[in-house]
């Protein structure tokens, strides 16, 4: 088996099939690849959508859980791949036509354990078509730490890359369950053990914009939540970083490298903690709570924001705004009646 295409399905029988539709029409033979879903314990019709492709083509294979949430999913189709690369998608987007056959080539002949590709974010369903599928491409193969140093406008989710299933399995590689913030760590781990890193400009994949996902539901008892995976994952970020920092301390070769990937994973988990402070203001948290947290921030050296403001966020607006969240008390100040403005449409935070 050449290929596992991963899919952990909840509540998304508005977008499933278009998923699905989009990795039957390509390239390769159905013997070559299959395609793992998980129905994690959807509340619609996902299941029932699911299945009429599976009684369709024999190289979907369904499989149905009660709700374990989108990690402890993840794993399972893990534990099930069969496939020599591994392709993590999530449910409500898909891919171009015939990209496939491309990618599994590239990946295998240059026997790379990471191999990443381009990426389109859509409102629309049916962008099946690329301009940027060239398959003569120059590969050059770099470390994962390299990748990292180069890549100011790295993305961390897990939806852009084929990963080697024998390099995961060998170092152990499995997602963090009980955070839906986890592909971020993983990637980043992923590539921290990885040797051998590729990345080819072909335009792949479809990130679909929906407004039911987790970053835009503003129900106030999911914020809580998600104030608390954030939290959870900028612990995360700062371990990775400060692991990362200890070699750079000690280790001669590729020392620029490892400097360079510590303040970029720094700079994640300072992302994360910005990204925390637009939750505060779109929930109902009282200002007593959000201190405690950023009281403990502070007292492990993560708070205030330090490595936000760089090359992918530079504007006027992050400046202003990573100074106002950086003096706490003024950010209290302003803390109501930026709700208010949130709660009339009049300022966003997103």
């Amino acid at each position: 088996m050449k290929l596992s295409i991963l899919i952990p399905a909840y509540n998304c029988e508005n977008y499933i099939g278009n998923c699905l539709e989009s990795l039957v029409n390509q390239d390769l033979p159905n013997s070559d690849y299959e395609i793992l879903v998980i129905n994690d314990g959807s509340k619609d019709n996902t299941k029932q959508v699911i299945e009429q492709f599976a009684s369709k083509h024999s190289n979907i294979l369904f499989h149905d859980q009660i709700n374990m949430g989108v990690f402890k999913t993840r794993n399972n189709l893990l534990k099930m791949a069969k496939g020599q690369y591994i392709f993590n998608i999530d449910a409500d987007d898909y891919i171009v036509a015939n990209s496939l056959k491309a990618l599994f080539e590239i990946a295998s002949q240059n026997n790379v354990d990471f191999l990443g590709f381009g990426s389109t974010t859509t409102d629309k369903k049916n962008l099946i078509g690329s301009g940027r599928l060239k398959k003569d491409l120059d590969v050059k193969k770099i470390s994962g730490i390299e990748f990292i140093s180069q890549n100011s406008s790295l993305k961390i989710t897990v939806w852009w890359y084929l990963v080697n299933s024998a390099f995961l399995k060998d170092n152990n590689l499995l997602f963090e369950e009980g955070n839906p913030l986890a592909d971020g760590p993983f990637t980043l781990k992923v590539l921290l053990k990885a040797q051998h890193v590729a990345y080819v400009p072909l335009d792949i994949y479809r990130h679909l914009i929906v407004p039911s996902s987790i970053t835009h539901n503003i129900n106030h008892s999911h914020l809580r939540k998600m104030v608390t995976y954030y939290v959870d994952v900028i612990y995360r970020y700062d371990q990775l970083a400060s692991h990362l920092s200890d070699k750079s301390n000690t280790r001669q070769s590729n020392s620029v490298y490892l400097v360079d990937a510590t303040k970029k994973i720094y700079h994640w988990r300072d992302v994360n903690l910005f990204v925390m402070f637009y939750t505060f203001i779109k929930s109902n948290i009282q200002i007593s709570e959000i201190d405690k947290v950023l009281v403990d921030l502070k007292r492990n050296n993560i708070y205030p924001i330090k490595y936000f403001i760089g090359d992918r966020h530079n504007s006027l607006k992050h400046r202003l705004l990573t100074n106002l969240f950086n003096n706490k008390y003024f950010f209290y100040t302003l803390l109501y009646p930026f709700r208010l403005l949130h709660r009339l449409r009049i300022i966003k935070f997103s």
